[in-house]
């Protein structure tokens, strides 16, 4: 069943709307009729099936775009009124297509008050499409079959190209999977070698410093493979069941000592929360990684970071980023992290989950993508729901388990 989104202020429109696309019985035209001044003869009077959301502001709409897409139900077509409180037309099409670039969006406007190269400008994209005031039911039912037929098209192409690249990836992955293995074998037997030619070298001679340089790079390249195995999720995890609250506090009593001295620790560990099944190895990599990335924003400032516990039901809206499974239901118990840095821009926002991205210096690893790995071996999220000039939060959700811990 095709999906589509009606976006006005006025409710009485959108119960046209209603009427026009899904009507209670063949032929009735009902209230969208007067709206819209249409005869009832109409060659297109039995619709297709489709299931109508509404959305009474642009703020509205973006959250019900986010919850399809996050549920795997995406809306095919949305009708938009470009005169609305808040955020107009144009910009409400700007923010639905952040979040799903596929959606054909129809703006219904009088061009009284703004025209289309204005509103292709707010955009940033030409193929938007235009309803002009007055209208009728049938341009409407064009409108919406058209589009959702289109739609289909775009999306079976997609899921075609989706299912190839999908096959090259999992043969990547797999190769990249061998490799870090075999690499830590053969690192393995490098520093088995390394540590019983160190016992035949005096500790003091120039020998045994080339040794301890050579061990040192060993032990780099073997937790470099062990990254890479958690970025591919194929590292194997010892879970059991864990609070939260206390993973953290234990992990803080060891990462604290590492916080520079210019930042401040603040922490919000409630002591009652749900258990998660969790690796306790994998979640300190977790909140190390992300402490390490809120304390380099601050840089050398005077500045906080804010370690954060609870419980929460997942919430599709307000996401900048985010990865997580396709089926969000339940409970979630999360980790949040949040700093008052540099925040992050778009660019940076977009890449945040890249293998080896960082705004620093090289050389760093794998950083969020091993973090994103993790999680993910977890069933869990991650997301950035706020970064600015003042800052930058990331919380990290894993299923919670009724019995708590």
């Amino acid at each position: 069943m095709k999906r589509i989104l009606i976006v006005d202020d006025d409710a009485a429109v959108r119960e046209a709307y209603r009427e026009i696309l899904v009507p209670r019985e063949y032929g009735f035209l009902g209230k969208g009729e007067g709206l819209f001044e249409s005869s009832r003869s109409d060659p297109l009077n039995r619709p297709p099936s489709y299931e109508i959301r509404e959305a009474e502001n642009g703020a509205k709409a973006r959250e019900l775009v986010w919850e399809a897409r996050i549920r795997g139900k995406p809306f095919g077509v949305a009708f938009v009124d470009m005169k609305m409180p808040g955020l107009n037309g144009a910009e409400t099409a700007r923010e639905i297509w952040k979040i799903d670039p596929n959606m054909k969006v129809v703006i219904v406007t009088a061009f009284s008050d703004i025209l289309p190269d204005e509103i292709v400008g707010i955009v940033g994209r030409e193929d938007i499409f235009y309803l002009r005031k007055p209208f009728n039911p049938q341009e409407i039912r064009q409108f919406a079959r058209a589009l959702c037929s289109q739609w289909d098209f775009d999306r079976e192409r997609e899921e075609a190209l989706l299912v190839t690249e999908g096959r090259k990836r999992e043969s990547l992955v797999c190769m990249a999977g061998a490799v870090a293995h075999h690499l830590n074998n053969l690192l393995s037997v490098v520093m088995g070698n390394l540590e019983l030619l160190t016992e035949d070298v005096p500790e003091n001679s120039r020998e045994r410093r080339y040794l301890d340089h050579a061990m040192t790079a060993t032990v780099r390249g073997g937790n470099l493979g062990h990254q890479l195995l958690a970025y591919l999720g194929q590292r194997l995890n010892s879970k059991t069941i864990c609070n939260l609250s206390v993973e953290t506090s234990g992990a803080l009593s060891v990462i604290k000592d590492m916080v520079p001295p210019n930042v401040s620790l603040k922490t919000r560990l409630p002591p009652n929360l749900p258990g998660v099944s969790l690796d306790s190895e994998a979640f300190r990599e977790i909140l190390s990684g992300l402490m390490t990335n809120a304390w380099e924003a601050i840089a050398k400032n005077e500045g906080t970071v804010a370690v954060t516990t609870g419980v929460t039901r997942f919430d599709p809206s307000g996401w900048l980023q985010i990865t997580a499974p396709e089926n969000l239901d339940g409970e979630y118990v999360y980790l949040e992290v949040t700093d008052d840095g540099a925040g992050m821009d778009k660019e940076i926002l977009g890449r945040m989950f890249d293998p080896f991205f960082s705004t620093k210096f090289t050389g760093r690893g794998l950083g969020l993508a091993t973090i994103e790995g993790i999680v993910q071996s977890h069933d869990g999220w991650i997301g950035v729901c706020d970064t600015s000039a003042k800052g930058t939060t990331l919380r990290v959700g894993f299923p919670a388990v009724r019995t708590s811990v």
